[in-house]
């Protein structure tokens, strides 16, 4: 009798686990009668399953506490029944509740738990969703060189078990860390062989999913053709199977390749649009900033900063959502450990979290501190941005007198793109970040601004030089890169980096519009690359 209560129990998980992602409710449905059977007949081992898989729909519906509620009660069945497997199993699904709740030293201490009791069993498959995890923490940690550690013994778990299709996935996780750390070669290799294994296993999500990380790269290195080719495969398979999820950064991915063009609003408004009707606030997050971008970049200022502020208050938001989700989950913790009379972990837990929740409040404050920053910063050279630079011109035009003079120059490294073949990205980006060093270090007046406006190019603007001045001081900064003695080889020809600048001088009566003043400095600074390069071209007015 108990055998074929327990083997119905066991086809009703079977049936929930195959329906979990796309009918939750009738999978939870199926989970309960187990459940309810279980309970009925003393089935104290078959209860323990039944909990893991409402713990499955649980984690397909992002509820991380209410995984935990069923977890914690399903762990102490297995540990009382002394079975490894189903102990293991719960081990790695509480370490998943706490993963998706971003406290990685909680989700790390029950991967590793989960991991040890499997030396002991051959269930290939559990290992390797254990160690894949165990990865995807040290990943999100920052800690690139140990993940890279878990990938790799997972990726021998698939060769030796012929798993291609977590194989596929492991190389795209392996990608993105070199990605991150800017090896794009590498990176490129991971992601294609990632692309070849999936192309036979008719998972369009997956492969929507890489064909987008491919086309990223081609961007980053200047393959603006393949870029597109790979973007529009990927938009084509997500749309067509309607996963608004991957769609959103897809959707970012061609409006950033095409930002100075019009026609990418339309990518950038969709963006925003996908994530709110699937409530994605993280992806929503991104959409807002990359919108901001755009109208900044078309000169929309006032419509980039309401877009920008909308941006901020989303992401105090999440902040605060993220805080309530930890506050669900400590009330789990209470719950379980005050019923199971655990109380000297009770007080260890209260400590740790008080202190969690101090921690948790300083990044608060970092964070806004943070976006501050980022508002107005570059990322790269720590100068100010295009916005700021934008803003602090309307400011100079706004609040001066008509007779206010006005000196900008537009700074355009001279054949960058040949240093940047040449020694690669990273050297590239070091290269610009010492160029810039070295103009704030060398500022005519302290409250003169310097920023980079885009790529290669940067502006200085300056209330205060004098219009005797201003070729000479252009020289000076042009004079001192020089003798930095970046160098790179061209035809088999060794070549300094140089600058061209282009800029005028005159009151704001005459430059009374940011478009004016960049579109007339812009004319100088072509003067200066049509006529050799590494010279200095003003209108003086």
């Amino acid at each position: 009798m108990e055998e074929s209560i327990s083997k119905k129990i066991n086809i009703l998980l079977q049936d929930a686990k195959k329906i979990v992602n796309s009918s939750p409710d009738e999978s939870y449905t199926k989970c309960r009668t187990a459940y309810d059977l279980a309970k009925e007949n003393s089935l104290n081992l078959d209860l323990g399953y039944a909990l893991l898989g409402m713990a499955f729909v649980h984690r397909s519906r992002s509820d991380s506490a209410k995984m935990l509620e069923v977890l914690f009660t399903a762990q102490d069945i297995f540990e009382e029944e002394k079975d490894v497997l189903g102990l293991v199993r719960a081990y790695n699904l509480i370490g998943v509740a706490y993963f998706y709740s971003s406290m990685y030293d909680k989700a790390i201490s029950y991967f590793l738990k989960a991991n040890e009791y499997l030396n002991e069993e051959e269930d290939y498959n559990l290992r390797l969703s254990v160690i894949n995890n165990i990865g995807e923490v040290y990943r999100e940690s920052q800690n690139y060189s140990k993940a890279l550690e878990f990938y790799d013994d997972a990726i021998k778990i698939c060769d030796m078990t012929k798993n291609r299709t977590s194989k596929a996935v492991i190389n795209g996780n392996i990608g993105e860390i070199h990605f991150i750390e800017k090896n794009y070669e590498k990176a490129l290799e991971y992601f294609i062989e990632s692309h070849d294994e999936l192309q036979n296993e008719n998972d369009n999500i997956s492969l929507g999913e890489v064909e987008n990380r491919i086309g990223k790269i081609h961007q980053v290195l200047g393959n603006l053709s393949l870029a597109s080719e790979y973007f529009s495969s990927a938009y084509d398979r997500l749309e067509r199977i309607d996963n608004k999820y991957f769609v959103v950064d897809v959707l970012l991915n061609i409006g950033q390749l095409n930002i100075e063009d019009v026609s990418s609003l339309k990518y950038f408004e969709k963006a925003c649009k996908y994530s709110e009707n699937i409530n994605a606030k993280k992806k929503l997050w991104d959409s807002l900033l990359s919108l901001s971008d755009y109208y900044e970049v078309h000169e929309n200022y006032k419509q980039a900063l309401e877009v920008y502020k909308r941006h901020c208050r989303l992401d105090k938001e999440i902040v605060a959502a993220n805080l309530g989700k930890k506050l669900e989950i400590l009330n789990v913790e209470l719950k379980y450990l005050e019923e199971g009379k655990h109380l000297e972990r009770m007080k260890e837990l209260l400590t740790t979290e008080l202190d969690n929740q101090k921690k948790e409040l300083d990044r608060i404050r970092s964070i806004n501190i943070d976006l501050e920053k980022k508002a107005y910063e570059d990322e790269l050279t720590k100068v100010p941005n295009r916005r700021r630079v934008n803003l602090h011109i309307n400011d100079i035009i706004s609040n001066s007198s008509s007779d206010k003079n006005i000196c900008v120059f537009i700074i355009d490294i001279d054949f960058f793109k040949r240093y940047n073949d040449y020694w690669g990205h990273n050297e590239g980006d070091i290269c610009l970040k010492t160029i810039a060093d070295l103009i704030m270090d060398n500022k005519y007046n302290k409250d003169d601004l310097f920023g980079r406006y885009g790529g290669e190019e940067f502006v200085y603007v300056s209330e205060a030089i004098s219009k005797d001045e201003v070729e000479d001081f252009g020289n000076m900064i042009r004079e001192k890169v020089k003798k930095l003695d970046l160098y790179y080889y061209y035809r088999n020809t060794r070549t300094s980096i140089t600058i061209s600048l282009g800029g005028i001088f005159g009151s704001t009566r005459e430059y009374n519009s940011i478009k004016t003043i960049m579109t007339n400095a812009d004319e100088e600074l072509y003067k200066a690359k049509e006529n050799g390069r590494d010279k200095v071209y003003v209108k003086l007015k």
